[in-house]
């Protein structure tokens, strides 16, 4: 493909996604201070360890089915209605098994009847959240991401104005449980936004029941689905941790800093969201792939350190001025956490050159041993240190995994053996399963 043309698809369809970005974070970041100064400290700390637990099982309801559905369907257009009469009916049976789970880990998990049903409610918000993701996906895979940016700020917009009813509707329920209700009802009106206009460009969606090839999908998908579970524990297992070992408290004032930093981070993300699709069309002419991705990182770094050396001066006042007088103990804990910027902003390019090498059992288990080591040092260093312990712990896995991920890109043979894989048919698929 020319390069003109690359670099013109990869400017569209970044530009679109940030810009929606940039309007979607300003106006749910205001929502999420509106609700911390509604909530207060610890009601924050509550419904921030409700969020936290049930994001889990947005990933386990999507099963990495989306992922895959774009790397597969990007490298080979004619399998997409194939691929969506499949994983549709898939998806459904999934999304039940995980609420089921969601009410069981509830009951085990919650410590009180409050988090009990913040945790029932956005469970029911993050399975239905998983169908929304997976409908849009079909928008990468087209490179026509402007679609997707448009059905994002409407997301945005629908937050900020259910929310805003909510406060104001001061009906006599717990403020954390009122906004768990909030962003359920979100999800359900975002989800049948989102289905009319996927169902708009597929009219004759059948549901198909094969066998072979959804256990085909299924232990294809699950090492992604697995990822990204890994991926979300690095982070928000120190807010379950810290709640759990120094109260809400100390949970709320880290989640203030972790969401003020994650404003950033949804930079590097978009990049990788253009780029899966866009590496998995060029996966045979492999130069093309090595040279966007070896262009990308350098500029990335330099941004992330930006970032960095911006907290370390005004990290402290940004936190005075969004959250108020209640978080002023929290600035003690935003430049430590800062550093973690520099290995996230790399991370997700690396991530999908190896998901296109088929390469992502690898990054499972590079994964699976930085979460270990995270949660080790959580529990070393929580009980002495507090926060501080927890951010130290989450900077030295998310560096120990990036650098794990550049060791095998940097074996350049070992990529390009891989890259030249394509696809298979789905026919092809049911026969080799059904023999085997």
């Amino acid at each position: 493909m020319d390069k003109k043309n690359i670099a013109s698809k990869i400017t569209k369809n970044f530009s679109s996604l940030i810009i929606a970005q940039i309007i979607y974070k300003i106006i749910t970041f205001f929502m999420m201070i509106l609700m911390a100064r509604f909530l207060g400290v610890e009601g924050f700390g509550q419904f921030s360890y409700g969020l936290s637990f049930v994001w889990i099982f947005l990933f386990l309801s999507d099963f990495g089915l989306s992922e895959l559905f774009v790397r597969d369907v990007a490298a080979k257009r004619n399998l997409l209605g194939q691929y969506i009469n499949n994983i549709i009916p898939l998806k459904i049976f999934i999304a039940i098994a995980v609420y089921l789970t969601v009410v069981l880990s509830a009951w085990q998990f919650s410590f009180g009847t409050e988090k009990f049903w913040i945790i029932l409610i956005l469970g029911a918000s993050v399975v239905m959240d998983s169908f929304m993701y997976f409908f849009r996906s079909n928008f990468r895979i087209k490179e026509t991401m402007e679609y997707e940016a448009v059905l994002t700020v409407i997301e945005a917009l629908l937050k900020l104005a259910i929310v805003l009813f909510a406060i104001r509707l001061g009906v006599n329920l717990s403020g954390a449980i009122l906004m768990s209700l909030a962003l359920l009802s979100v999800s359900f009106i975002n989800s049948i936004i989102n289905f009319g206009v996927f169902i708009s460009n597929y009219r004759e969606i059948i549901f198909t029941f094969n066998k072979a090839f959804w256990f085909y999908l299924m232990r294809s998908a699950f090492p992604f689905a697995l990822i990204y579970i890994l991926s979300f524990l690095n982070f928000r297992i120190d807010v379950i941790m810290l709640s759990l070992m120094k109260g809400d408290i100390a949970a709320g004032w880290y989640n203030a800093c972790y969401k003020l930093l994650e404003q950033f981070l949804i930079v590097p993300l978009l990049l990788s969201y253009v780029y899966l699709p866009l590496f998995s069309r060029l996966s045979e002419t492999v130069n093309n792939v090595h040279l966007i991705f070896k262009k990308t990182i350098l500029p990335l770094f330099l941004v992330s350190l930006s970032i960095v050396i911006l907290c370390y001066f005004f990290g402290a006042s940004l936190i005075r001025i969004i959250y108020g007088k209640a978080f002023e103990d929290a600035t003690d804990y935003i430049y430590p956490l800062s550093l973690v910027v520099i290995p996230f902003f790399i991370k997700p390019i690396i991530e999908k050159v190896l998901y296109v090498a088929g390469r992502q059992v690898i990054v499972f288990f590079i994964y699976f041993f930085g979460i270990i080591s995270n949660v080790i040092l959580n529990f070393l260093l929580i009980p002495r240190w507090g926060i501080n312990g927890a951010s130290f712990a989450t900077v030295f896995s998310e560096f120990l995994i990036v650098l794990s991920c550049l060791f095998y890109t940097n074996k350049k043979s070992f990529i390009m053996s891989n890259l030249a894989q394509r696809i298979p048919d789905v026919e092809i698929i049911a026969r080799e399963e059904l023999r085997t």
